[in-house]
């Protein structure tokens, strides 16, 4: 019982021992920081910018700080003068312009919700949060839980493959 009671103490006795530690073996570190921070201060009572400049340029690297790095340039993406009348270019040179730009041909999730709507449509929501809608009529609407396929069709549109199906249905994209 009485070393339950103890147990306690002993450990903020064990804490205040290991902090004290730490701090003693950080402190030569911490009274550099602290001078090199300083000095850097002291450059911006320097009156003359070319002469600040250079005090920061003489005190900036003791400070140890990782150099930034430096930002990679984005791939510049095709011009509304390349992109117009692309769509009827060969299927071909479309399907390479989209895999230079970064496009998906499909995607695959798993339903996690369906609602009908029309006679024979629906509406599915998907694992990454897109929802789609058919276009045409379902005889049966996959099942939550079961993995489809969106990939890309013709002229702008996208088909529906349901695993295990040998259907495709035309849907669109709601959200």
């Amino acid at each position: 019982m009485r070393a339950i009671l103890f147990a306690p103490a002993l450990a903020a006795t064990l804490a205040a021992t290991l902090v004290s530690a730490l701090l003693l073996t950080a402190a030569p570190a911490l009274a550099d920081a602290n001078a090199n921070v300083g000095a850097v201060l002291k450059c911006r009572d320097i009156a003359d910018p070319a002469e600040r400049l250079a005090c920061y340029d003489r005190t900036v690297p003791a400070l140890g700080l990782p150099a930034a790095p430096a930002a990679a340039p984005a791939a510049p993406g095709p011009t509304p003068l390349e992109r117009f009348g692309a769509e009827r270019l060969p299927q071909e040179v479309q399907e390479q312009a989209r895999r230079e730009s970064g496009e998906l041909d499909y995607i695959a999730a798993r339903v996690t919700a369906v609602r009908q709507g029309s006679p024979g449509r629906f509406t599915l929501a998907l694992d990454n949060g897109q929802t789609w809608t058919t276009l045409e009529a379902m005889r049966a609407p996959p099942k939550t839980g079961e993995a489809v396929v969106i990939e890309r069709g013709l002229i702008g549109s996208y088909n529906l493959l349901v695993a295990g199906r040998n259907a495709i249905t035309k849907v669109r994209r709601v959200q």
